[in-house]
């Protein structure tokens, strides 16, 4: 890494003095003693916040975009400069390879099932590759146990994760609209585009679906000279209202229901194959798939039998999603009868929670209705606002562990339980605390005399 204290001052247009070199960049989300540190301030909450998390002694250069009072020194700049000196630093600490393709994903629902197909066609192929996403961050599908949980890192945590991980092979990015709308890619352009679906989503932060679909369409403006973003046939009203030049119908492959694993069953799931072949075949490159040793990614339509039953733990979390999951569910599995075990999301968008028991009714012969990640809110409201929308019996109980194990005890043997909505998380979110929990251990858990 090459860089010296001159180099950096003149980024930053300040002299440092005695002050050592950080070693490294973060985000406010992070805190090291010596470290630079940009904090971006939005308002009085953020300054709030930032002094709580400040550091006794802190030794590091603190970089914000407001004059305020701390009892530690800071380099206050413009939003602008605050910007431009995030983005020379990064390029001094952790400069790019020219040997790096980029692929960016984003869509309601879809995206890490898309990158996970990518990722496993380029790592069949022996191509060097690096997946950011919901499910965490895998060098050739190996988790790296990075500290990273957002679904798409900030500009600083996806520039440092690439730089220590890979100087030359493809960057597999799921787009959230919340990345694309505060622009965290900044100067990084695709090579290769997705966009998997769209449904209402995220409405606490964008407030109207116009919004949301406007941040969506972002994307396009990180596409380098000749690459397209490619839509699943299937999405063809998706397709029409997207209404860009540079929008792709995917290829859409003939898929033998006789012969393809249980996951590969859902619609959806072809969509996401579809898209991730499209997005390959845009390059220079031949590509050879063993579709037999395809996985599903974490926590995505995840199968577990269990007493003679069968159990799908599945991330969906908005009902397009849920409704999907559970219609290919009846299409896999059309024996037995279908339950499901789901919730919604505390401090998020409550105009899906009634809509999410809509979708369960469709399909779902029984129901019971627990707690997802409360967050802030009252868990007993969240499920009161969900049932709103269930046309059929249903059972509650708010404690998530119990309502599997409820499941489990009042369903037959040959029925199906999805249990929906946390996917591959390890953790459970109330009142600002992340406390161990995971379904898929919650089932490993069960024993037949319950």
């Amino acid at each position: 890494m090459t860089k010296n204290k001159e180099e950096v001052e003149k980024i930053l247009g300040k002299k440092l003095g005695d002050r050592e070199l950080p070693n490294h960049i973060l985000t406010s989300l992070q805190f090291a003693q010596n470290d630079f540190v940009f904090y971006r301030l939005r308002d009085d909450k953020a300054i709030d916040k930032l002094k709580e998390r400040l550091p006794k002694n802190f030794q590091g250069i603190l970089i914000v975009n407001k004059d305020i009072k701390l009892e530690v020194d800071y380099i206050h700049v413009t939003d602008e400069e605050f910007e431009k000196i995030q983005v020379s630093l990064v390029d001094l600490y952790y400069p790019l390879s020219k040997d790096l393709r980029f692929i960016g994903v984003t869509g309601t629902n879809g995206k890490t099932s898309t990158c996970w197909f990518v990722s496993q066609i380029l790592t069949q192929n022996e191509k060097n590759n690096l997946y950011l996403g919901t499910i965490g961050s895998y060098k050739n599908l190996k988790a790296l146990h990075d500290d990273v949980v957002t679904t798409t890192p900030s500009y600083i945590d996806l520039r440092r994760l690439i730089f220590k991980n890979l100087n030359t092979g493809y960057v597999i990015l799921e787009l959230s609209s919340h990345a694309l709308d505060q622009e965290r890619l900044k100067d990084i352009r695709l090579d290769a585009a997705a966009w998997t679906s769209f449904s209402q989503d995220h409405l606490d932060y964008h407030q109207t679906i116009d919004e949301y679909f406007k941040a969506k369409m972002k994307i396009f403006e990180y596409l380098k000279e000749d690459a397209n973003v490619y839509v699943p046939k299937s999405q063809s009203r998706l397709f029409q209202m997207i209404d860009h030049p540079r929008a792709k119908l995917a290829t859409d492959i003939f898929f033998d229901d006789e012969k393809k694993s249980t996951f590969l069953k859902a619609r959806y799931n072809q969509d996401n194959f579809n898209i991730a072949l499209s997005l390959v075949e845009g390059f220079e490159e031949s590509f050879s798939i063993d579709r037999e040793k395809l996985k599903a990614p974490p926590g995505r339509f995840e199968v577990i039998e269990k007493g003679e039953r069968v159990f799908i733990v599945d991330y969906a979390h908005t009902p397009d999603a849920l409704e999907k999951v559970l219609m290919s569910t009846k299409h896999a599995y059309p024996e037995g009868a279908l339950w499901c075990v789901f919730g919604c999301g505390g401090n998020r968008d409550r105009l899906k929670r009634k809509e999410m028991g809509e979708s369960v009714s469709k399909y779902a012969e029984h129901i019971i209705v627990t707690s997802d990640n409360p967050r802030d809110e009252d868990p007993m409201q969240i499920i009161e606002d969900t049932v709103k929308g269930i046309s059929k019996d249903y059972f509650r109980e708010v404690d998530r562990k119990k309502a599997i194990f409820l499941a489990y005890k009042k369903s037959k043997k040959g029925d199906v339980i999805v249990v929906a909505g946390k996917g591959h998380e390890s953790y459970q979110e109330i009142k600002g605390q992340r406390f161990k929990f995971s379904d898929l251990e919650v089932i490993s858990e069960l024993k037949e005399d319950l």
